[in-house]
């Protein structure tokens, strides 16, 4: 199977959602996992996978690739190919789709995230994508602005793709797990190092939605 995320600006939390899903799906037994970090400049997927083999956590499988058609050759004997695609969307970012199960686009609910969201999800089904394959996922919303989120999944769902079940709020507790080479699921309180359970449980509950959803995609549907 192979999913991709992807967006229109760096910061939507595509890479934060990418090394989530890698993390999770990696730890599940038969699962083997590749990522793919699709911005070579960067590397920020890599480095990230580097600090986690450095901290003493699981290993995840992640190459930086300048095209396709090589992330899909390193992928080779994989169960799962994860895109993580570079900030900006571009000629690229159509082809990972085209090469995908399923494209997820996070978006933060702020407006110019959702036009933005928006605009591409009109690119790529203006170009063959099918909106079945698509999903949106929302990422940094915050409890204090429950109107703001509601007004959020109103606007991407009119669009006609999908909004996933579960969503990352915007909580410095991730990032600081991202820094240590843990995944949104795996934070830690600084102060204890004990798991922080409310937050792992909803960055679970956001990848069994990806994963959910990327397996529909990847199911041939029956007449």
């Amino acid at each position: 199977m192979i999913i991709a995320f992807v967006g229109q600006k760096g910061g939507s939390g595509k890479s934060t959602m990418a090394r989530l899903l890698a993390q999770q799906a990696a730890d599940l037994e038969d699962m083997t996992v590749h990522l793919a970090d699709m911005d070579v400049r960067q590397r920020t997927s890599v480095k990230w996978a580097e600090r986690r083999r450095r901290n003493g956590l699981s290993d995840i499988s992640c190459t930086a690739y300048e095209d396709v058609p090589s992330a899909l050759e390193g992928a080779r004997g994989f169960r799962l190919l994860i895109f993580d695609a570079k900030g900006l969307a571009d000629p690229q970012t159509l082809e990972i789709a085209q090469t995908s199960d399923l494209t997820v686009i996070p978006t933060s609910p702020g407006v110019d995230s959702l036009e933005e969201a928006v605009l591409l999800v009109h690119e790529l089904t203006a170009n063959g994508i099918g909106a079945d394959h698509i999903r949106f996922a929302l990422f940094a919303t915050r409890k204090e602005a429950p109107r703001k989120r509601a007004r959020a999944l109103n606007y991407l769902q009119g669009s006609g793709v999908e909004v996933l079940g579960g969503e990352l709020p915007h909580m410095a507790s991730y990032e600081m797990a991202l820094d240590a080479g843990r995944s949104p699921a795996e934070t830690v309180s600084a102060a204890t190092g004990e798991p922080l359970e409310g937050l792992n449980k909803a960055a679970v509950k956001l990848a069994d939605a990806i994963a959910d959803a990327l397996i529909d995609a990847a199911t041939p549907r029956k007449d």
